[in-house]
This record gives structure tokens, C-alpha cells and sequence, in this order.
């Protein structure tokens, strides 16, 4: 009688037997880790291994052995960028150091007062005095302290609203609610921001 084989170690074979026939001739591997998807693949001279966050599943391995293959297949051709890859690992930095490039961010992500700073400083040569009073003084009193925290990829029509009916409810220094036309044109001076935001590709 042959010697048998305890259970354990049957399932353990088993789901190495899987594992190594989806990684079978292909650079790099994927694994699991806590129910959870993983990664491994050289690049620069570093081991890399990273979460996709996907759950264990045949049609998660399948899919995530040939997100694999693309990134071995750029990384030999020399176009692998570590950070669009992989926007949430803790090494994006060191691999972006290793690449000689800064780290890119997703543009809808810039903060609106960090964008219409630029903008006013930019646009403030070619306009005259009234101008950048006018624009200085809605920016101060109403824009930044409602937007300026706020990137790009938030602005929806429910945030605009909410931001008119705080315009409603203010009071200007004499205790009166503003008038439509300053309302108005507070509107109108957060448009020519956003419009020109959306023109940039930094709004969607």
C-alpha cells in the first residue's frame, strides 16, 4: 500500500499546482495573500510586490495575470511608469526617484484655490485696477473661504447649490442679504475660473 498523503499537505499541492500553471512561462507572478490578490515582478534591480486589491477568484486571477503582462511587457520596453500602475503603494516616491521623473497627479485633484491663485496672479498684468479689485475682493469674501479646499473632481451641481444658497444667507457689512447682482456676479467670476480650469483639462 502506497504511503498516504495527509490532507493538508494534499490541498497545500493542490493550491500550489494552481498557482504555478496560471504563472507557468510568464515573468513575474501572482499570488495571494489574506483572500487578496497580489503581484510580483522585478523592476530597476527591486523586487516589487503590490495589492491589486482584488478578491481571490478565478476571473480576478485570469485578470490580473495579464494587467501582469502588460506592466512586464512595458517594463522591458522601457515605458513602465511605477506610480500610474500602482497610484496607492507607500513606494510610488522611491520608484518615481528610481525612474528620474516626478510623481504625477490626476489633475481633477488640484484643489480650487490652488488653481485660481495661479489664475489671478496670471491673468492680473492685463487687467486694469477695478478689475483686480472686483476679482480680489470675490475671491477673498466668497470663493476661497467656500472652494478653496475643494479640488476639481467635487464640483458637482449639488455643491453649486449649496454654495448659491450660502451666497443667499450672507450679509454684507451694512446686515443686508447680497443683492442679485453681486450674487451674480460672483457666479459669473467663478465660471471664468472653472471655464478656464475645464479648458486646462483640470476640471471633468
Amino acid at each position: 500500500m502506497g504511503q498516504l498523503i495527509p490532507i493538508r499537505t494534499a490541498f497545500r499541492d493542490e493550491k500550489s499546482r494552481k498557482r504555478n500553471r496560471l504563472n507557468v512561462r510568464k515573468k513575474g507572478s501572482v499570488f495571494t495573500r489574506n483572500g487578496k490578490l497580489w503581484v510580483n515582478f522585478s523592476y530597476l534591480g527591486e523586487r516589487v510586490r503590490e495589492s491589486s486589491g482584488l478578491s481571490n477568484t478565478p476571473q480576478n486571477r485570469d485578470l490580473l495575470r495579464k494587467r501582469l503582462d502588460l506592466v512586464i511587457a512595458q517594463v522591458e520596453n522601457g515605458r513602465f511608469e511605477f506610480a500610474l500602475w500602482f497610484p496607492e503603494s507607500r513606494k510610488k516616491g522611491y520608484f518615481a526617484a528610481l525612474e528620474g521623473r516626478e510623481i504625477r497627479h490626476d489633475p481633477r485633484d488640484t484643489l480650487f484655490g490652488d488653481y485660481a491663485k495661479k489664475w489671478f496672479e496670471e491673468m492680473m498684468p492685463g487687467m486694469s485696477a477695478s478689475q483686480i479689485r472686483d476679482y480680489r475682493s470675490v475671491f477673498d469674501a466668497h470663493l476661497l473661504p467656500f472652494f478653496e479646499k475643494i479640488p476639481f473632481s467635487e464640483f458637482t451641481s449639488v455643491l453649486m447649490k449649496k454654495f448659491v444658497a450660502s451666497l443667499k444667507a450672507k450679509k454684507n457689512r451694512y446686515g443686508e442679504s447680497l443683492s442679485a447682482k453681486r450674487i451674480l456676479n460672483v457666479m459669473s467670476c467663478l465660471r471664468v475660473v472653472t471655464k478656464d480650469a475645464i479648458m486646462c483639462n483640470v476640471s471633468h
